[in-house]
């Protein structure tokens, strides 16, 4: 009996260790098949830090709800917080636009969405709970060969390829160059996306 005893507190303690790890990572929560009656869409998965978070329903919802602002903000809510507006796009669409940085890269979100506030449905359906990850920034350099002009200047030129969306002011933060003391950095142009700029 000792022995199996010391077996078992093994076990428990081996156990204890594992579950005390599970509960503090954080997890993708995935929406029961439940609500498929009732929400035709919504915005999971990896997302940019630019993304919105958009749900469709399967059915028109009243108009009193969709014209009253007040109840319409607090609709959502996410974990880490999110500061953001929301706006109907259509009878059947919500949609939550974050702030301007307010999706912070590799932050895995969990939301929640008042489904018992728009819909008639069970209690235990009445919150929509799903999360969605926001990627994380990389970005790639390329170069081409100097190119030496006929008046002994050299242009170089290169490209910038990021994995999200970026700004500007970012791009003009990692690259500079030199020609002894005086700073030369022209052309800049982005694709339609904002994720490769070239110079």
């Amino acid at each position: 009996m000792k022995r199996i005893s010391v077996i078992f507190t093994t076990i428990a303690l081996i156990l204890g260790g594992f579950l005390f790890n599970s509960c503090n990572r954080a997890k993708d929560i995935i929406p029961s098949a439940e609500y498929a009656p009732y929400i035709s869409a919504y915005t999971g998965g990896l997302l940019s830090s630019k993304s919105t978070v958009i749900i469709a329903f399967t059915e028109d919802i009243p108009e009193d709800i969709r014209n009253d602002e007040k109840k319409s903000k607090k609709l959502f809510s996410f974990s880490p917080s999110v500061k953001g507006a929301v706006n109907w796009i259509d009878n059947k669409t919500i949609e939550f636009t974050p702030e301007e940085g307010a999706l912070k890269q590799g932050t895995l979100y969990n939301a929640a969405f008042a489904l018992g506030k728009v819909m008639n449905v069970e209690k235990k359906l009445s919150n929509f709970e799903f999360s969605f990850r926001v990627e994380e920034r990389g970005f790639r350099v390329t170069t081409n060969p100097i190119e030496i002009q006929e008046d002994n200047s050299v242009v170089v030129r290169g490209e910038l390829t990021f994995s999200d969306m970026v700004s500007i002011e970012t791009v003009k933060k990692m690259i500079s160059a030199k020609i002894g003391s005086r700073k030369e950095y022209r052309n800049r142009e982005k694709d339609d996306f904002g994720k490769s700029w070239q110079s």
